[in-house]
């Protein structure tokens, strides 16, 4: 494990800078389409790409049209507040209701982005 962690201790700049041309990629076809997503700013370390959505019925529309596409969603927010405080921070709640994020991640390779950005086109 410590080698593994050297490793990627030392290429993390080409990481950041990957993960940055995904996010960049992404967010321009989003921005086009006028599909809100969480944006970052340019010192965020970036880990997650999140969609939001109008509702929890197009979020799960959004996500059965990737999905039957290939392309893994998960609901990345589930954890910001327990169900019995639902009512107690209802924006956490309606945040979590309406997003979702998409695979993001250095490692993806160039034509799994296109790919996945040409999804992001047709939802």
């Amino acid at each position: 494990n410590a080698a593994f962690t050297l490793a990627t201790l030392d290429s993390i700049d080409l990481i950041e800078k990957k993960t940055r041309e995904i996010y960049n990629y992404f967010s321009g076809i989003l921005i086009h389409k006028g599909i809100e997503f969480l944006q970052a700013d340019k010192t965020e370390v970036l880990s997650k790409f999140i969609l939001l959505c109008d509702s929890q019925l197009v979020k799960n529309k959004r996500i059965a049209h990737l999905k039957k596409a290939g392309i893994e969603c998960t609901d990345e927010l589930f954890f910001v507040t327990p169900p019995h405080d639902q009512f107690r921070f209802k924006n956490a709640h309606l945040l979590i209701e309406q997003s979702f994020s998409i695979p993001f991640y250095s490692t993806l390779k160039d034509d799994e982005i296109e790919y996945i950005g040409q999804q992001l086109r047709t939802i």
